[in-house]
């Protein structure tokens, strides 16, 4: 699993939005974060399946609303599959528009509006078990 290491690039984060705004906003966040590398983004719950198996991400922020699949099915089947993958849901819609027992799965949620490099290593910290 990967750790935060002092000026090391040490954790894979996947992108899932069909927004290319977004996608490319998460990319300048991500590429802010130290310690942290955006290895892949997806337009899709297809595409997302198809890179998360390619680059078996350590983060992985999913939209909550796609057209082609609602993203917390999405994110159930990759938690089923991936079990170690950090999975965190994103939306400008608020977190009580999930079904709450996704949470449950140890799946996060974060506005997309609190997104920042600060959030992004806070939920990391708190969701992986070996965060520094």
């Amino acid at each position: 699993m990967a750790a935060m290491n002092s000026g090391q690039v040490s954790v894979k984060v996947i992108v899932v939005d069909d927004q290319a705004p977004f996608r490319r906003a998460m990319s300048d966040v991500v590429a802010a974060t130290e310690g942290f590398e955006l290895v892949a983004a997806a337009e899709s719950a297809a595409a997302a399946e198809a890179v998360v198996e390619q680059q078996t991400p350590d983060l992985l922020f999913i939209d909550v609303r796609m057209p082609d699949e609602y993203g917390p099915v999405l994110a159930q089947r990759i938690r089923t599959r991936y079990p170690t993958v950090v999975i965190v849901l994103c939306s400008s819609y608020a977190r009580h528009d999930v079904a709450p027992e996704i949470f449950d799965q140890g799946i996060a949620f974060l506005a997309k509006e609190d997104v920042t490099p600060d959030s992004i290593v806070a939920l990391w910290r708190e969701l992986h078990p070996d965060a520094a």
